[in-house]
């Protein structure tokens, strides 16, 4: 036994010599992890700063030379237009009426490109009260006058003459008869019936009777067309190419290739949507002297009432325009107008 102690000590050595050689398993390495870098630093942009400009300076207004007493005392005999007062031009020659209407007399006839004053307006705002340089006051048609006017902005005439009706119903005027106040006059024979459809439609009544307030027209709600051959008188004369010619229609759909073309425009103006007032067909003249200046218009006036008009009674006294001029493009250059009275009644069949 003590033999063998001595053995297993030097085992024992060579154990741990072995464990402690070259030949054991290395440690693993450390890997160093990546550098951080910065990101850049945010610059703010630079804060824009008003630049006020510099304040105008007023200019100094010249004193006003004082006028001497002579001068300041001498009275004017024609009236002052106010600073502030609209000023129109009329478009052409035309003529200042006592009244808002064809059916006042006329006081004076102004000249194309005349300056005027205005002084107010009617109900309608169809017509001005307007003052010429010379002191006359009257009233002119607003398309007399060069445009274009904003007549909301003028303000209602203090007095607005009522018309005189001084005409009586006429038949067709002869030669050398004088024509009547209003400026429509009915010719050839009563009112004829157009059947909306190729049918017979119901009978148009006979007794039509023409009075002061204007032509009248009977109607029956969706049933015939009621026309009348009437001749117009206008303001002022008008050039023509021959006492033959005739106005059509202004084309707004082909305007594009239309260059003065002679043609008319209709307003209806104030006359009730469920009315139907026209022109049928072409537009001639009348009334033409040697130079081929004419101051009527001829034509056929229709009027339609629609299946739904109300057949209350009641009359409508209204006022239509017939304008003639030339179209070139989608303008309109008037050359005359004439307004017609109408009384229209719409009645059950």
């Amino acid at each position: 036994m003590k033999r063998l102690l001595p053995i297993l000590i030097i085992g024992l050595a060579a154990s741990g010599c072995a464990a402690l050689s070259p030949e054991a398993e290395p440690l693993p390495t450390y890997t160093l992890l990546p550098t951080y870098t910065a990101f850049p630093t945010w610059t703010p942009a630079p804060t824009a700063t008003a630049t006020f400009l510099p304040s105008p300076t007023a200019e100094q207004a010249a004193s006003p030379t004082p006028e001497s007493v002579a001068e300041a005392a001498t009275p004017t005999t024609a009236a002052t237009a106010t600073p502030d007062a609209t000023q129109v031009t009329t478009a052409f020659g035309s003529n200042l009426r006592d009244g808002p209407g064809t059916d006042f007399d006329i006081l004076t006839r102004v000249e194309g490109n005349t300056p005027l004053t205005v002084l107010g307006r009617n109900e309608s705002g169809l017509w001005l009260e307007v003052q010429t340089l010379g002191g006359t006051i009257g009233w002119i048609a607003v398309r007399q006058l060069q445009g274009p006017i904003d007549v909301a902005l003028i303000p209602l005439s203090d007095l607005v003459p009522t018309p005189q009706f001084t005409r009586t119903p006429t038949s067709t005027p002869g030669p050398g008869t004088p024509t009547a106040t209003a400026q429509a006059t009915v010719t050839g024979t009563p009112p004829t019936a157009t059947p909306a459809t190729g049918t017979p439609g119901t009978a148009v009544p006979t007794q039509v009777v023409d009075d002061e307030r204007g032509l009248a027209y009977i109607l029956n709600p969706g049933e015939d067309t009621v026309c009348r051959n009437i001749v117009a008188g206008t303001e002022v004369r008008f050039p023509v190419s021959s006492s033959a010619e005739e106005f059509v229609p202004f084309d707004s759909a082909n305007a594009a290739e239309i260059v003065e073309e002679r043609a008319y425009q209709f307003l209806r103006n104030n006359v009730p949507d469920f009315i139907q007032v026209f022109v049928q067909g072409t537009v001639g003249v009348g009334s033409c002297d040697a130079e081929n200046t004419c101051d009527e218009l001829t034509l056929t006036l229709c009027a339609l009432a629609s299946p739904g008009a109300p057949t209350g009674g009641s009359e409508y006294v209204r006022t239509v325009t017939l304008q003639v001029g030339t179209q070139s493009y989608d303008s309109f250059f008037v050359d005359a107008a004439a307004d017609i009275d109408l009384v229209l009644s719409v009645v059950e069949p």
